[in-house]
Protein backbone atom coordinates (compact mmCIF):
# COMPACT_ATOMS: atom_id res chain seq x y z
CA UNK A 1 0.00 0.00 0.00
CA UNK A 2 2.11 2.90 -1.27
CA UNK A 3 0.41 6.20 -0.46
CA UNK A 4 -0.25 8.75 -3.16
CA UNK A 5 0.53 12.43 -2.71
CA UNK A 6 -1.08 15.25 -4.63
CA UNK A 7 -0.13 18.87 -5.19
CA UNK A 8 -2.62 21.66 -4.64
CA UNK A 9 -2.04 25.09 -6.11
CA UNK A 10 -2.50 28.03 -3.76
CA UNK A 11 -2.44 31.78 -4.24
CA UNK A 12 0.48 31.50 -6.67
CA UNK A 13 1.72 28.70 -8.88
CA UNK A 14 5.13 30.32 -9.27
CA UNK A 15 8.01 28.36 -7.74
CA UNK A 16 11.45 29.38 -6.62
CA UNK A 17 14.52 27.95 -8.27
CA UNK A 18 15.76 24.66 -6.80
CA UNK A 19 18.98 25.56 -5.01
CA UNK A 20 20.02 22.08 -3.89
CA UNK A 21 21.17 23.64 -0.61
CA UNK A 22 19.62 22.31 2.59
CA UNK A 23 17.65 24.70 4.75
CA UNK A 24 19.01 25.10 8.25
CA UNK A 25 16.06 23.67 10.20
CA UNK A 26 17.44 25.12 13.44
CA UNK A 27 17.63 28.69 12.21
CA UNK A 28 16.61 30.59 15.33
CA UNK A 29 17.66 34.16 14.62
CA UNK A 30 14.38 35.86 15.52
CA UNK A 31 15.85 39.39 15.65
CA UNK A 32 18.07 39.10 12.55
CA UNK A 33 21.32 40.09 14.30
CA UNK A 34 23.25 36.95 13.37
CA UNK A 35 22.78 35.19 16.71
CA UNK A 36 20.36 32.41 17.54
CA UNK A 37 17.53 33.33 19.91
CA UNK A 38 15.19 31.20 21.99
CA UNK A 39 11.44 31.52 22.53
CA UNK A 40 10.61 30.70 26.15
CA UNK A 41 7.45 30.50 28.24
CA UNK A 42 6.24 29.69 31.73
CA UNK A 43 3.23 29.76 34.02
CA UNK A 44 3.73 31.36 37.44
CA UNK A 45 1.62 32.45 40.38
CA UNK A 46 4.04 35.05 41.70
CA UNK A 47 1.63 36.45 44.30
CA UNK A 48 0.15 33.11 45.24
CA UNK A 49 -3.19 34.39 43.98
CA UNK A 50 -3.49 33.88 40.22
CA UNK A 51 -1.54 32.20 37.44
CA UNK A 52 0.23 34.32 34.84
CA UNK A 53 1.41 33.06 31.46
CA UNK A 54 4.63 34.67 30.24
CA UNK A 55 6.19 34.23 26.82
CA UNK A 56 9.36 35.95 25.70
CA UNK A 57 12.23 35.96 23.23
CA UNK A 58 15.62 35.36 24.84
CA UNK A 59 18.10 37.31 22.72
CA UNK A 60 21.36 35.66 21.74
CA UNK A 61 24.58 37.64 21.44
CA UNK A 62 28.30 37.60 22.15
CA UNK A 63 27.57 38.72 25.72
CA UNK A 64 24.29 36.86 26.09
CA UNK A 65 25.27 35.17 29.32
CA UNK A 66 25.13 38.13 31.71
CA UNK A 67 22.76 39.77 32.04
CA UNK A 68 20.17 38.07 29.81
CA UNK A 69 18.15 40.31 27.52
CA UNK A 70 14.94 39.76 25.66
CA UNK A 71 11.47 40.99 24.85
CA UNK A 72 7.90 39.96 25.48
CA UNK A 73 5.93 38.00 22.91
CA UNK A 74 2.48 39.45 22.23
CA UNK A 75 -0.60 37.28 22.39
CA UNK A 76 -1.45 34.61 24.91
CA UNK A 77 -2.12 31.69 22.56
CA UNK A 78 -1.46 28.90 22.89
CA UNK A 79 -1.55 28.74 26.68
CA UNK A 80 -0.03 25.28 27.06
CA UNK A 81 2.79 24.99 24.53
CA UNK A 82 3.12 21.38 23.37
CA UNK A 83 5.01 21.87 20.10
CA UNK A 84 7.24 24.85 19.31
CA UNK A 85 9.01 25.34 15.99
CA UNK A 86 11.34 28.13 14.89
CA UNK A 87 12.05 29.00 11.24
CA UNK A 88 11.74 31.91 8.82
CA UNK A 89 8.46 30.84 7.25
CA UNK A 90 7.64 34.17 5.58
CA UNK A 91 11.09 34.68 4.01
CA UNK A 92 11.78 38.14 5.47
CA UNK A 93 15.12 37.18 7.07
CA UNK A 94 13.76 36.87 10.62
CA UNK A 95 12.94 33.52 12.22
CA UNK A 96 9.34 33.06 13.30
CA UNK A 97 7.89 31.00 16.15
CA UNK A 98 5.17 28.45 15.44
CA UNK A 99 3.47 26.90 18.45
CA UNK A 100 0.54 24.70 19.33
CA UNK A 101 -0.87 23.54 22.64
CA UNK A 102 -1.40 20.12 24.19
CA UNK A 103 -5.19 20.24 24.06
CA UNK A 104 -6.59 16.84 23.05
CA UNK A 105 -9.01 17.31 20.17
CA UNK A 106 -11.71 15.15 18.77
CA UNK A 107 -11.60 14.50 15.00
CA UNK A 108 -13.09 17.45 13.18
CA UNK A 109 -12.83 19.81 16.16
CA UNK A 110 -11.48 22.68 14.08
CA UNK A 111 -12.92 25.42 16.30
CA UNK A 112 -10.74 24.38 19.25
CA UNK A 113 -7.72 24.16 16.98
CA UNK A 114 -8.25 27.71 15.68
CA UNK A 115 -7.64 29.26 19.09
CA UNK A 116 -4.80 27.04 20.21
CA UNK A 117 -1.98 27.42 17.73
CA UNK A 118 -0.38 30.35 16.05
CA UNK A 119 2.60 32.00 14.39
CA UNK A 120 4.57 34.75 16.12
CA UNK A 121 6.43 36.75 13.46
CA UNK A 122 10.07 37.67 14.11
CA UNK A 123 11.56 41.13 13.55
CA UNK A 124 14.42 43.41 14.63
CA UNK A 125 12.72 44.04 17.99
CA UNK A 126 11.69 40.45 18.56
CA UNK A 127 8.10 39.33 18.07
CA UNK A 128 5.67 42.18 17.47
CA UNK A 129 2.86 40.50 15.57
CA UNK A 130 0.98 37.21 15.94
CA UNK A 131 -1.40 35.26 13.73
CA UNK A 132 -3.81 32.57 14.77
CA UNK A 133 -3.46 29.53 12.55
CA UNK A 134 -6.80 28.44 11.04
CA UNK A 135 -8.04 24.95 11.79
CA UNK A 136 -8.08 24.17 8.08
CA UNK A 137 -4.27 24.23 8.09
CA UNK A 138 -4.09 21.20 10.38
CA UNK A 139 -1.95 20.66 13.47
CA UNK A 140 1.52 22.21 13.20
CA UNK A 141 4.00 19.34 13.21
CA UNK A 142 7.40 20.25 11.71
CA UNK A 143 9.34 22.64 9.50
CA UNK A 144 11.79 21.82 6.71
CA UNK A 145 12.59 22.49 3.06
CA UNK A 146 10.76 19.71 1.26
CA UNK A 147 11.18 21.02 -2.30
CA UNK A 148 14.75 22.34 -2.03
CA UNK A 149 14.02 25.95 -2.93
CA UNK A 150 15.72 27.38 0.15
CA UNK A 151 12.43 28.48 1.74
CA UNK A 152 11.12 27.02 4.99
CA UNK A 153 7.98 24.92 4.57
CA UNK A 154 5.48 23.89 7.25
CA UNK A 155 4.25 20.32 7.74
CA UNK A 156 0.81 19.91 9.33
CA UNK A 157 -1.27 16.85 10.21
CA UNK A 158 -5.04 16.76 9.78
CA UNK A 159 -8.00 14.39 10.02
CA UNK A 160 -10.52 14.13 7.18
CA UNK A 161 -13.55 12.05 8.04
CA UNK A 162 -13.88 8.42 9.02
CA UNK A 163 -15.20 5.15 7.65
CA UNK A 164 -17.65 3.24 9.84
CA UNK A 165 -19.19 1.13 7.07
CA UNK A 166 -17.55 -2.07 8.37
CA UNK A 167 -18.87 -1.67 11.92
CA UNK A 168 -15.71 -0.01 13.24
CA UNK A 169 -14.12 3.37 12.80
CA UNK A 170 -11.13 4.07 10.59
CA UNK A 171 -9.99 7.70 10.60
CA UNK A 172 -7.88 8.82 7.66
CA UNK A 173 -5.03 11.19 8.45
CA UNK A 174 -3.11 13.44 6.07
CA UNK A 175 0.22 15.24 6.08
CA UNK A 176 0.08 18.55 4.25
CA UNK A 177 3.16 20.54 3.26
CA UNK A 178 2.52 24.30 3.21
CA UNK A 179 5.30 25.61 0.97
CA UNK A 180 6.97 28.85 2.00
CA UNK A 181 6.98 31.69 2.03
CA UNK A 182 3.72 32.02 3.99
CA UNK A 183 1.89 35.31 4.07
CA UNK A 184 1.02 37.04 7.34
CA UNK A 185 -2.33 35.24 7.40
CA UNK A 186 -0.43 31.95 7.49
CA UNK A 187 -1.44 31.05 3.92
CA UNK A 188 1.06 29.21 1.74
CA UNK A 189 1.81 29.77 -1.92
CA UNK A 190 0.93 26.14 -2.62
CA UNK A 191 0.43 22.89 -0.74
CA UNK A 192 0.76 19.15 -1.28
CA UNK A 193 -1.10 16.48 0.65
CA UNK A 194 -0.36 12.82 1.43
CA UNK A 195 -2.55 10.21 3.11
CA UNK A 196 -0.30 8.88 5.90
CA UNK A 197 -2.52 6.59 8.02
CA UNK A 198 -2.62 3.59 5.61
CA UNK A 199 -6.21 4.49 4.69
CA UNK A 200 -7.06 4.76 8.39
CA UNK A 201 -5.70 1.38 9.45
CA UNK A 202 -2.73 2.76 11.38
CA UNK A 203 -3.07 6.04 13.32
CA UNK A 204 -0.12 8.40 13.08
CA UNK A 205 2.09 8.25 16.16
CA UNK A 206 4.54 10.93 15.08
CA UNK A 207 6.82 12.19 12.32
CA UNK A 208 10.54 12.74 11.76
CA UNK A 209 11.93 15.18 9.20
CA UNK A 210 15.48 15.09 7.80
CA UNK A 211 17.49 15.14 4.58
CA UNK A 212 18.41 11.46 4.61
CA UNK A 213 19.82 11.34 1.06
CA UNK A 214 21.68 14.69 1.12
CA UNK A 215 19.96 16.11 -1.98
CA UNK A 216 18.96 19.39 -0.32
CA UNK A 217 15.32 18.37 0.09
CA UNK A 218 13.97 17.23 3.44
CA UNK A 219 12.35 13.81 3.66
CA UNK A 220 9.64 12.51 5.98
CA UNK A 221 9.26 9.38 8.13
CA UNK A 222 5.76 8.74 9.48
CA UNK A 223 5.53 6.45 12.50
CA UNK A 224 2.33 4.58 13.24
CA UNK A 225 0.96 3.36 16.53
CA UNK A 226 -1.43 0.43 16.52
CA UNK A 227 -2.23 -2.98 18.02
CA UNK A 228 -2.37 -5.77 15.48
CA UNK A 229 -4.60 -7.85 17.79
CA UNK A 230 -7.31 -5.24 17.40
CA UNK A 231 -10.55 -6.78 16.19
CA UNK A 232 -10.62 -4.60 13.10
CA UNK A 233 -7.67 -6.49 11.64
CA UNK A 234 -9.87 -9.59 11.51
CA UNK A 235 -12.16 -7.92 9.01
CA UNK A 236 -12.08 -9.26 5.44
CA UNK A 237 -11.16 -5.81 4.16
CA UNK A 238 -8.08 -5.55 6.40
CA UNK A 239 -4.77 -5.34 4.50
CA UNK A 240 -2.59 -8.43 4.39
CA UNK A 241 0.37 -6.42 5.68
CA UNK A 242 0.48 -3.47 8.05
CA UNK A 243 3.62 -1.36 8.26
CA UNK A 244 4.46 0.85 11.21
CA UNK A 245 6.82 3.26 9.40
CA UNK A 246 6.47 4.84 5.97
CA UNK A 247 9.09 6.83 4.08
CA UNK A 248 8.49 9.87 1.88
CA UNK A 249 11.17 11.63 -0.14
CA UNK A 250 11.12 15.37 -0.68
CA UNK A 251 10.56 16.41 -4.29
CA UNK A 252 10.08 19.51 -6.43
CA UNK A 253 6.36 18.87 -6.77
CA UNK A 254 5.80 17.53 -3.25
CA UNK A 255 6.49 14.47 -1.15
CA UNK A 256 6.92 11.17 -2.95
CA UNK A 257 5.76 8.06 -1.11
CA UNK A 258 8.36 5.29 -1.11
CA UNK A 259 6.39 2.79 0.95
CA UNK A 260 7.52 0.92 4.08
CA UNK A 261 10.88 1.91 5.50
CA UNK A 262 13.19 -1.04 5.06
CA UNK A 263 14.67 -2.28 8.31
CA UNK A 264 12.52 0.03 10.41
CA UNK A 265 8.93 -0.86 9.59
CA UNK A 266 7.50 -4.10 10.89
CA UNK A 267 4.95 -6.20 9.03
CA UNK A 268 1.71 -7.51 10.49
CA UNK A 269 2.75 -10.25 12.91
CA UNK A 270 -0.08 -10.37 15.44
CA UNK A 271 1.92 -8.63 18.17
CA UNK A 272 1.56 -5.04 19.43
CA UNK A 273 3.61 -2.48 17.50
CA UNK A 274 4.21 1.06 18.67
CA UNK A 275 6.67 2.93 16.49
CA UNK A 276 8.55 5.81 18.09
CA UNK A 277 8.81 8.94 15.90
CA UNK A 278 12.52 9.19 16.71
CA UNK A 279 14.98 11.98 15.80
CA UNK A 280 17.02 12.96 12.75
CA UNK A 281 20.54 14.40 12.71
CA UNK A 282 23.87 14.12 10.92
CA UNK A 283 25.57 12.17 13.68
CA UNK A 284 28.57 11.05 11.56
CA UNK A 285 29.15 14.36 9.71
CA UNK A 286 28.78 12.99 6.17
CA UNK A 287 26.26 15.63 5.08
CA UNK A 288 23.25 13.31 5.28
CA UNK A 289 20.87 12.97 8.19
CA UNK A 290 20.59 9.71 10.10
CA UNK A 291 17.53 8.33 11.89
CA UNK A 292 17.23 7.32 15.54
CA UNK A 293 14.18 5.19 16.18
CA UNK A 294 12.79 2.82 18.79
CA UNK A 295 10.63 0.05 17.41
CA UNK A 296 8.74 -0.83 20.57
CA UNK A 297 8.34 0.00 24.24
CA UNK A 298 10.73 -2.70 25.43
CA UNK A 299 13.11 -2.66 22.46
CA UNK A 300 16.43 -0.78 22.15
CA UNK A 301 16.96 2.38 20.15
CA UNK A 302 18.56 1.83 16.74
CA UNK A 303 20.51 4.23 14.48
CA UNK A 304 19.91 3.97 10.73
CA UNK A 305 22.44 5.81 8.57
CA UNK A 306 21.53 8.13 5.74
CA UNK A 307 22.99 7.44 2.30
CA UNK A 308 22.73 8.67 -1.32
CA UNK A 309 19.75 6.33 -1.55
CA UNK A 310 18.21 7.75 1.60
CA UNK A 311 17.33 5.40 4.42
CA UNK A 312 17.09 2.50 1.99
CA UNK A 313 20.64 1.36 2.66
CA UNK A 314 22.55 -1.84 3.26
CA UNK A 315 24.74 -0.20 5.92
CA UNK A 316 24.37 -2.08 9.17
CA UNK A 317 22.29 -0.20 11.78
CA UNK A 318 23.74 0.44 15.22
CA UNK A 319 21.94 -0.66 18.39
CA UNK A 320 22.21 1.95 21.14
CA UNK A 321 20.33 0.37 24.02
CA UNK A 322 18.32 2.61 26.35
CA UNK A 323 18.95 5.92 24.58
CA UNK A 324 15.84 8.09 24.24
CA UNK A 325 15.39 8.53 20.45
CA UNK A 326 13.15 11.58 20.86
CA UNK A 327 15.74 13.92 22.32
CA UNK A 328 17.00 17.26 20.99
CA UNK A 329 19.61 17.29 18.23
CA UNK A 330 22.45 19.78 17.79
CA UNK A 331 26.23 20.19 17.86
CA UNK A 332 27.30 20.90 21.45
CA UNK A 333 31.05 20.34 20.98
CA UNK A 334 31.57 22.11 17.63
CA UNK A 335 32.99 19.12 15.74
CA UNK A 336 30.51 19.39 12.86
CA UNK A 337 28.58 16.29 13.96
CA UNK A 338 25.19 16.36 15.60
CA UNK A 339 24.81 15.22 19.18
CA UNK A 340 21.73 14.09 21.11
CA UNK A 341 20.50 15.47 24.43
CA UNK A 342 17.44 14.01 26.12
CA UNK A 343 15.79 13.98 29.52
CA UNK A 344 14.71 10.77 31.21
CA UNK A 345 12.37 10.30 34.16
CA UNK A 346 14.34 8.44 36.85
CA UNK A 347 11.86 8.68 39.69
CA UNK A 348 8.82 10.49 41.04
CA UNK A 349 10.67 13.80 41.40
CA UNK A 350 13.89 13.11 39.53
CA UNK A 351 14.84 13.81 35.94
CA UNK A 352 18.22 13.04 34.35
CA UNK A 353 19.80 14.76 31.35
CA UNK A 354 21.46 12.28 28.99
CA UNK A 355 24.14 13.52 26.54
CA UNK A 356 25.21 11.36 23.58
CA UNK A 357 27.96 12.61 21.24
CA UNK A 358 28.14 11.98 17.50
CA UNK A 359 31.35 10.47 16.08
CA UNK A 360 32.75 9.63 12.65
CA UNK A 361 30.92 6.32 13.00
CA UNK A 362 27.71 8.05 14.01
CA UNK A 363 26.10 7.49 17.39
CA UNK A 364 27.55 4.64 19.43
CA UNK A 365 26.31 2.89 22.54
CA UNK A 366 29.50 3.75 24.48
CA UNK A 367 29.78 7.41 23.54
CA UNK A 368 27.65 8.79 26.35
CA UNK A 369 29.20 12.07 27.46
CA UNK A 370 27.24 12.70 30.62
CA UNK A 371 24.27 11.86 32.78
CA UNK A 372 23.09 14.79 34.89
CA UNK A 373 20.59 14.15 37.66
CA UNK A 374 18.26 16.99 38.52
CA UNK A 375 19.37 16.55 42.12
CA UNK A 376 22.95 17.29 41.01
CA UNK A 377 21.84 20.86 40.35
CA UNK A 378 20.03 20.93 43.66
CA UNK A 379 23.10 19.78 45.60
CA UNK A 380 25.16 22.42 43.82
CA UNK A 381 22.85 25.07 45.25
CA UNK A 382 21.31 25.71 41.86
CA UNK A 383 17.72 24.68 42.59
CA UNK A 384 15.07 25.93 45.01
CA UNK A 385 14.04 22.69 46.70
CA UNK A 386 14.01 18.99 45.92
CA UNK A 387 10.34 19.37 44.98
CA UNK A 388 11.15 21.49 41.93
CA UNK A 389 10.62 19.63 38.72
CA UNK A 390 12.21 19.76 35.29
CA UNK A 391 10.33 19.64 32.00
CA UNK A 392 10.92 16.63 29.78
CA UNK A 393 11.80 18.91 26.85
CA UNK A 394 15.31 20.23 26.29
CA UNK A 395 16.62 22.80 23.82
CA UNK A 396 19.97 23.11 22.05
CA UNK A 397 20.74 26.67 20.96
CA UNK A 398 23.99 28.52 20.24
CA UNK A 399 23.16 31.75 22.05
CA UNK A 400 26.70 33.20 22.01
CA UNK A 401 27.51 32.27 18.41
CA UNK A 402 30.68 30.29 19.16
CA UNK A 403 29.63 27.28 17.06
CA UNK A 404 28.76 25.14 20.09
CA UNK A 405 25.17 24.81 21.24
CA UNK A 406 24.27 25.24 24.89
CA UNK A 407 21.93 22.75 26.59
CA UNK A 408 18.83 24.58 27.83
CA UNK A 409 16.39 22.85 30.19
CA UNK A 410 13.10 24.25 31.42
CA UNK A 411 12.47 24.03 35.16
CA UNK A 412 9.24 24.95 36.88
CA UNK A 413 9.49 25.88 40.55
CA UNK A 414 7.00 24.08 42.78
CA UNK A 415 7.27 25.76 46.16
CA UNK A 416 8.81 29.06 45.03
CA UNK A 417 7.51 29.61 41.51
CA UNK A 418 8.12 33.34 41.54
CA UNK A 419 11.84 32.90 42.03
CA UNK A 420 12.71 29.66 40.33
CA UNK A 421 10.45 29.17 37.29
CA UNK A 422 12.69 29.47 34.25
CA UNK A 423 15.45 27.80 32.25
CA UNK A 424 18.78 26.16 33.09
CA UNK A 425 21.64 26.85 30.69
CA UNK A 426 24.42 24.28 30.86
CA UNK A 427 27.88 25.11 29.46
CA UNK A 428 28.61 24.09 25.89
CA UNK A 429 31.31 21.56 25.10
CA UNK A 430 31.58 17.79 25.07
CA UNK A 431 30.98 17.22 28.79
CA UNK A 432 28.62 19.68 30.47
CA UNK A 433 28.07 17.19 33.31
CA UNK A 434 31.51 17.98 34.75
CA UNK A 435 30.98 21.75 34.69
CA UNK A 436 27.75 22.22 36.60
CA UNK A 437 29.32 25.03 38.60
CA UNK A 438 29.12 27.06 35.37
CA UNK A 439 25.39 26.41 34.92
CA UNK A 440 23.18 29.46 35.16
CA UNK A 441 19.48 29.97 35.66
CA UNK A 442 17.38 32.52 33.77
CA UNK A 443 13.86 33.42 34.79
CA UNK A 444 11.38 34.16 32.01
CA UNK A 445 10.15 37.18 33.96
CA UNK A 446 13.60 38.75 33.49
CA UNK A 447 13.15 38.84 29.71
CA UNK A 448 11.13 41.92 28.88
CA UNK A 449 8.66 41.52 31.73
CA UNK A 450 8.01 43.90 34.57
CA UNK A 451 8.08 42.37 38.05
Amino acid sequence: MTPECEEQRGRSAERSRDTGKPLDPDSRDITGDGYQDLAVNEWTDAKGERWTHRRAVWNGGASSSDPPSGSRMPGTFPSLVDRQLTADVDGDGYADVLSRDSYVREPGDSRARDSRQGIQWGGPNGVEQSTRVPGSMGDLEAVGDFDGDGQADVLALSVHGSDESQGYERVREFATVHYGPLDRDGVAARTSKCEVSREGWVPVGGTTVGDFDGDGRDDLVVAGTYFEEDAMFEKPSAPAEVHSALYYEGGHDGLVGRGPLKGVSEDYTGTPAEQSPGSAGDFDGDGRDDLLVKQGTDLPTVLYHGSPGGLVTEREPVTLGDVDPEGTVGDIDGDGRDDLVSTVNTGATTVAVDVQLGTEDGMTSVNRSGWIEKDDLHRAGKAATSRDWVEIDTELVDLDGNGRAEVVIRQQGWEKRERYGGYWVLPDGSDPATRLDEARFVRVRELGHDG
